[in-house]
């Protein structure tokens, strides 16, 4: 899983075969993400898809640190 907020980052994701989940709070917003082929666009609602559908299955999470305590 990659998350990212550009059009590069989606690239990228598909490059290396992994899923992107697009947050609209940083460089692009959702209309420029999903168009980009983003597989999930959002943003704090994107926490509770995380959280209630147990996306706990990864070896790192890399975060800023006003989300490291929510995800």
């Amino acid at each position: 899983m990659y998350v990212g907020d550009s059009e590069v980052d989606v690239a990228t994701a598909r490059n290396a075969g992994l899923p992107l989940i697009a947050v609209s709070w940083g460089f692009r917003g959702r209309a420029e993400l999903e168009s980009a082929g983003a597989d999930y666009v959002g943003e704090m609602d994107l926490v509770e898809k995380i959280q209630k559908e147990n996306w706990f299955d990864f070896d790192v999470v890399v975060a800023t640190p006003d989300m490291m305590g929510v995800v």
